[in-house]
């Protein structure tokens, strides 16, 4: 397939397909199957797609926008374990290559092949290989060759449109529904039900197990103290944590919530939600929740 800004590689559908995978997990009997179990026997040889995305996306370092574009490549890497986060490049146009330097570390092996990192000078503040790009890439990515990509962390900040965003693109091939239900929810946790509510907010997120968010006023709220832990995904928001204390038992950092979320999951604003592999039990009307497989499990996510 080509198009004008180059070939592209399979289709994300395709790729799935040719791991005997459809959608991002497959029903297998009781468990779940992730892309990276179809590929650990048959290959190790991980395979790109690359895309063109309608966002205008910037990124900043030390308040400087060093790159600003509406054309950027959107690349998708399957590799033996999964998906790999996907990752903006920018269009060399788009760039302040001014304030970019060769840093003379090459990668042996990266997305598609060596990557050659740059060091950037923004406002006099140094920041070391958080550039880079493919000069030679490999044969079926030479659509990248003019592009230039970023390292997530050590930006200040990203924006799509005028919404910063965190730890990573926004997946279009992942979603989040944030769904009010009625269903009866019970956790158990050191012996105590510690919430019980029938009216949850449940999240259904590709490839992650249901998260059930809890009114407080249905939780035990004695039992938790609030910890200094965040952390950030990039379809919710900024999540503050608490643990729990009962019989002398502290749980760390099994309980958390959204103060504040991106629009689209409004409805988990300040809700508390359990890690279920972590309590006693979970009962969804009456039913316990029995522990399946699941795609990376939350930190998969999360910073």
């Amino acid at each position: 397939m080509s198009s004008s800004f180059g070939r592209i590689l399979l289709t994300r559908r395709e790729l799935l397909q040719q791991t005997a995978v459809i959608g991002a997990v497959s029903a297998v009997g009781a468990g779940l199957i992730r892309p990276g179990d179809a590929l650990a026997d048959g290959a190790s040889v991980s395979r790109i797609l690359i895309e063109p995305s309608p966002r205008w996306v910037r990124v900043k370092f030390n308040n400087v926008v060093v790159g600003n574009t509406k054309r950027a490549l959107l690349v998708h890497e399957l590799v033996p374990n999964g998906w790999k986060a996907p990752a903006y490049f920018f269009p060399r146009v788009d760039v302040r290559s001014d304030l970019l330097s060769f840093s003379g570390q090459d990668e042996a092996v990266g997305r598609a092949g060596p990557a050659t990192y740059h060091h950037i000078e923004a406002s006099g503040k140094r920041y070391e290989n958080a550039a880079l790009t493919y000069d030679e890439p490999l044969p079926g990515t030479e659509t990248l060759a003019d592009h230039v990509g970023f390292v997530w962390r050590k930006a200040d900040e990203w924006l799509e449109e005028d919404e910063t965003i965190y730890q990573h693109p926004r997946d279009p091939y992942h979603r989040v529904d944030a769904l009010p239900s009625s269903r009866h929810i019970r956790i158990e946790l050191g012996g105590e039900i510690i919430a019980d509510t029938r009216r949850p907010v449940i999240v259904y997120e590709t490839g992650l197990r249901p998260r059930y968010y809890i009114p407080r006023v249905d939780v035990r709220e004695e039992f938790l103290e609030r910890t200094d832990r965040h952390t950030r995904c990039p379809y919710k928001g900024e999540a503050s944590y608490w643990s729990a204390s009962i019989g002398g038992r502290t749980y760390e950092n099994i309980v958390w919530a959204y103060p504040h979320t991106f629009p689209g999951v409004n409805s988990i604003t300040g809700l508390l939600s359990f890690y279920n592999e972590n309590v006693d039990a979970v009962y969804v009307d009456g039913v316990k929740e029995v522990a399946q497989r699941w795609n990376g499990g939350a930190d998969a996510f999360y910073v």
